[in-house]
Formats: C-alpha cells, structure tokens, sequence
C-alpha cells in the first residue's frame, strides 16, 4: 500500500512537472495585421478585430511605436506628423499590428492632381494616330488601371471608330497613389474623319450610284449614304428635273443641266455639283412633261405650307433713287445709275428686320427715300420693296445697288467677311438684284413669300438665269438675313419650291393663268400656309391651268394632320381658364361638362361644395373664401387634371 502511494505521487510530479513552463520559453499568440493611411492633423478610431473585440476589452493593452509622430487616446489615433507608426493592441491570446502610413494631405492632394492632370492632358484625343497608355511619370510612384466605357468605339488596344462629326467616349481609371486608391474620369475626343477624306469617300459614292442615272435621265437619285449615316438632298437648275421623290428627268427642252447633292460635314454643309446635257423631251410628250411636274405639286400627306400658285399679275410701281440724292445711296452720276458689270447674275432675298405695322413696301419706299434726301442717311439701297398687296421698284434691275454686303466683290469670286466671320460668295452688290420682303406686323408673310416667288420667276427668266442664282443675303456676308426665312425649317425649300413651278410655266407659256378651287379654304389658306385643324382633314384642291389658250386641269388631295389629342387637351384647359372659370365669384357659374369643338369631356370636382359646388352653384361665405375647382378633362383614353382657384365672395 505504501509503495501504491509513492508511485502515486511520483507520477502525479512528473504530470505537474511537465505542464509548466520554464522562465525561458514563450507562447506564440495569434498575430492579426492591417495597414491603413492617415492625413496629418487627422483621427481616426481603431477598431479591433473581433479576435480581440469580443473578450474583455480591459484585458487588451495598447502601444505605438512612436508617440512623436501620432497621439493614441483609448483605440483613437491622432496623426502628428509624417512617417510610419505601428499600433499594437494585444490579450492573453491575441496580438493586432496595425501599421499606419500618416502623409501630408496637401502633398497628397498636389500629386494627385499632376498625375491626373499630365494623363487627362496626353490621353484626351485620337485622331490620326491613338495616345500613348500613360503607366508611369517620373518622380512619381503609382499604379492605374483603365477601363474603356465603350469599348465598341474606343479600346485600349488602339482599336476606335471615327465618323462624320467629332464624337466623345470616356475612360475610367483607378489610381493607387502613397497607398490610397482613387477613381477619376477621362473624357476622350475622337476626331471627325477628316473633310477631304470625307468629301472624297462621299461624293465617289454619289458618282457612281449616279453615273447610269444621269447617262439614261431616268431614275432615283440617291438620298442617303449607309456606310455614314448621311441624308443627302438634291436640287436642279432647272424646273421638272427633279421630282418629289428624287426621280431624275429629262429637261423640257435641250438644256444644260446642274445638279446640286447637298450633305453635311460635320455642321458644315457641302455641295456636289453634276453636269451635263439634258436630250429633253420630244413635242409630243411635252403635254405628259406638264401633267408630270404640275400632278406633283401638292403631295399626299402636307406640312406646314402647299404649294398653291399664285394667281393674279404684280403690278410694280416704279419710284426710283438717283445716284445725285442728298445722301448717295448707290453708284453713278446724276440721274444715271452704274451698270452691273456682265449684267444681273444673282436675286437675291432679304427681309427688313423691320417688323412695324408700318413697315410695308410703301413704307419701306418712304424709308428708302428718306435716306436718300437727307444728309444722315443709311447708305443702303435695293431694286425691289414688296409686301402682300404691293411692289414697289427703287432701281432699275441692271444697275448696281448696295445690298448684299459683300462690297465690290466680282461675280464669281469668294472672300472672308471679317464682318460675320463667314466665307461667302461674291457679286451680291455688283451683280445681285436685291429684293427686300416685308415682315410687318399685321401682315401676311406667306402671301408676301408666294408674290415674292413670282417677282423672282419673271427676273431670272428676263435675264436668262436659273433657279440656282436664287441666292441669299447670308450667302454674300455671312449675315442671317434673310432671318424669317431662315429660322423655320423648310420655308426656303417651300419658298424655292414657288419660285420652280412659276419659273417653269413662265418657260413653256407666254400668257398663263390660274385659278383655284378650294374645299377647306379655313385649313389651307390661298397664301398655301396651313392652319391645323383640330382633327384630321382632307382637303381638295382644283387647279385650273391655261397655258397660252390650252386647258389643264388638276385635282389634288391631301391629308391635313390635325391637333395631337394633348393639344386638344391643353386648348380645352385655356378655354376653360379664358371663358369659364372666373378669378373671383358672387352667383352661380358656368362649369361646362364637355367640349364638342375637341370632343372633350370635363368632371369637375370642388373642395368646398357649400360655398362652390361642383355644378357652379354659388352659396354666399361668411367671409371671403378661395375655392379649389378641379377638372378631370377627358378625350378618349387620355386625360388632364387641371385646378383652377377661384376667391368666393
């Protein structure tokens, strides 16, 4: 028994023996590590790991390895200065390490900002050639990576795609600069293919889709260029050449022949010109050539104008300036005018920016006379003043007038005008037979613009020009004049329009005349301007033709578009406003449940149905109340809620 108990207690030394360690020994903790940076004059709050978190925290102890960089309050840093500290917080268990790079913010921010700045500055254009991938500058320390955003246009392997305007892509970059990641935006150009090459690509195309066309005088003129997404537009020199659909014809008769393409280069128009000698059409189908271009002179569907001839006589009243006027206000001695040299080339279109009820051709006659007679005058002179009723004539038609800003530059010639910043042609003074268009308030523009047409008509087909000697007075300075035509979209090309079809029967007639019939003469007024309707219309129209004692007679129809279901929903809401609603009410009122003039139909509803009720009946306040009506305006599925507030008496 006692040998039991020694053997017992040996053993159960050498066990307690065995699980203690010597003073020499060391027990590894876990060691957790992290990096962070840290602006100068910046805290920040350090928090544990939950190794360290999740056990009593006032078992963890603290330390920094340089308190003369960086102040540690509690788990708070505080960066003092520049340079690298290490944290150390640690358990019976557990060691954290967290070491932090503490920089100067400026220094940071100045750095940044170069490196951005040189890369933004030499990665930001392709054109001809890509730009270098910029990965490194000297004297910085850096790592970027970039992200094209479409790739499909621009890559970073100098793969990108040029077109007809200059287009812009981006980059993003994601820089890691003193150990901070950041991101920044590269704004990429990429350049237009350049005009020549453009022009040249372009206009080969059109050449040979032409070439058979043009040789036969038969067939449709290309309008649109796949390869550059270009939309390509077309004009003659000649009426009947070219019809609505850009079908090419021959001429009436045998004729020289120019055809114009016009098409964009970036913003800046080009124009392609063609000639050649049109056979034109034998005598007996010339009565065809006529049904032809007069069948197509109102389409299916219109826009804002048709092109309704114009059918009485210009009367013009002649009243002419004299070079020996009080202020000289065009060139020559005495009573006689210089002549253009070469003769009339050009008419050219102004309007007089003069927008006055007053402002008429008669008015404009006193206005020009006035400057004549008096020693202040403006020198500037034209040969034609005209307005909707009348026209009246300041020079005679081959004597030069100064109109067209563009000085004494030759016929044919091309200038820069430092003026507008506009290379333009010239001949517009020397050669231009000037037109001004009255714009005056009251007047009736459209009409002005169809009488103009057939002023224009008669002078090129009195000097023998063609319809591409229309010009306008930005054409020879670069100035937007004339702006009323200008500003709406397709009025020229509806103006042009007029001037080919008068041009044309002033051609192949000595005596014409014209007369119209009209269904809808509210919807299409004789001036061609179109009033929209409030629903869709069809109109017919009747043309009646006599060309040198023989008849013609064409029937057109066409489809008016009338007011888009908002439109109606919003004329409605202003009716209602205007006629209905008053601003204030002591009786009943007036609240209308439908509008047949827009098949419309209105809910109303009131907020305080015992003084205004939703039926406009009136019951007297004790003191002055605003009511809030609200219309629920209806036109099939469609709708508009509009309140209207009215102060109840």
């Amino acid at each position: 028994m006692k040998k039991f108990a020694f053997v017992f207690i040996a053993l159960l030394v050498f066990a307690l023996s065995g699980c203690t360690r010597t003073p020499d020994e060391v027990f590894e903790k876990t060691l957790i590590t992290d990096q962070t940076m840290l602006g100068v004059g910046k805290e920040m709050k350090i928090d544990l790991p939950d190794e360290l978190s999740a056990g009593a925290l006032e078992n963890v102890t603290w330390k920094l390895s340089d308190e003369n960089m960086a102040l540690l309050v509690d788990n708070t840093l505080i960066a003092v200065d520049k340079g690298v500290v290490v944290v150390t917080a640690e358990n019976e268990n557990y060691k954290y390490q967290l070491t932090v790079t503490i920089y100067s913010e400026t220094e940071y921010n100045a750095g940044l900002f170069e490196i951005t700045t040189y890369i933004r500055q030499r990665m930001n254009t392709v054109g001809d050639t890509f730009f270098d991938i910029i990965e490194e500058i000297d004297g910085y320390e850096f790592d970027v990576t970039y992200t094209a955003r479409e790739p499909e246009i621009l890559d970073l392997n100098g793969h990108y795609v040029r077109g007809l305007i200059d287009k812009f892509t981006y980059i993003d970059a994601t820089i890691n600069y003193m150990g901070i990641e950041s991101q920044f935006v590269i704004q990429i150009k990429i350049e237009m293919i350049p005009d020549t090459e453009q022009k040249s690509v372009i206009e080969g195309y059109i050449q040979e889709e032409i070439k058979d066309i043009v040789s036969m005088e038969n067939g449709i003129l290309p309008s649109y260029f796949s390869i550059y997404d270009l939309n390509i537009l077309w004009s003659a020199n000649l009426p009947g050449v070219i019809g609505f659909d850009y079908s090419l014809h021959p001429a009436y008769d045998e004729s020289d022949v120019t055809l114009y393409a016009r098409y964009l280069i970036g913003r800046e128009e080009e124009t392609m010109e063609v000639k050649y000698i049109s056979k034109g059409v034998k005598a007996e189908d010339k009565a065809d050539y006529i049904s032809r271009v007069m069948g197509q002179l109102v389409p299916e569907v219109s826009g804002k104008w048709v092109n309704t001839i114009y059918g009485n006589d210009e009367e013009i009243i002649q009243d002419f300036i004299y070079p020996d006027a009080t202020t000289k206000l065009r060139p020559g001695s005495g009573k006689t005018g210089q002549k253009m040299p070469g003769g009339p080339q050009y008419v050219v279109i102004h309007d007089t920016g003069m927008s006055g009820p007053d402002d008429t051709a008669e008015g404009l006659n006193r206005f020009i006379h006035g400057n004549a007679n008096s020693p202040d005058g403006r020198v500037a002179s034209w040969h034609f003043s005209i307005d909707e009723k009348e026209t009246y004539q300041h020079v005679p038609t081959d004597e030069i007038a100064w109109h067209a800003g563009d000085g004494g530059a030759a016929f044919g010639s091309t200038y820069f005008n430092t003026s507008y910043n506009a290379w333009s042609i010239g001949g517009g003074n020397q050669n231009g037979i000037g037109i001004e268009t009255c714009i005056n308030s009251g007047g009736n523009y459209e009409l002005t613009l169809k009488r103009t047409a057939k002023l224009t008509a008669s002078l090129l087909h009195e000097y023998g020009l063609t319809l591409d000697r229309v010009k306008t007075h930005n054409d020879f300075s670069g100035k937007n004049c004339p702006a009323v035509i200008r500003s709406q979209k397709g009025l020229w090309e509806s103006f042009m329009r007029d001037v080919e079809i008068e041009y044309f029967l002033m051609s192949i007639a000595d005596d014409v005349t014209v007369s119209w019939e009209n269904s809808h003469p509210e919807v299409i007024r004789s001036s061609g301007l179109i009033v929209k309707p409030v629903n869709d219309t069809t109109v017919n129209l009747t043309l009646n033709l006599t060309l040198d004692e023989q008849n013609y007679t064409f029937n057109y129809t066409t489809l008016v578009k009338g007011l888009e279901t908002s439109e109606k929903l919003t004329r409605v809401s202003y009716d209602l406003l205007i006629n209905y609603v008053p601003n204030r009410a002591s009786a009943n009122i007036v609240l209308p449940t439908a509008n047949e003039l827009y098949g419309a139909l209105i809910v109303w509803t009131s907020d305080n149905e015992s003084v205004l009720s939703s039926s406009g009946v009136y019951t007297k306040p004790s003191k002055e109340t605003i009511v809030k009506l609200t219309a629920v305006i209806k036109i099939g599925s469609d709708e508009m809620i509009k309140t209207y507030n009215v102060i109840v008496n």
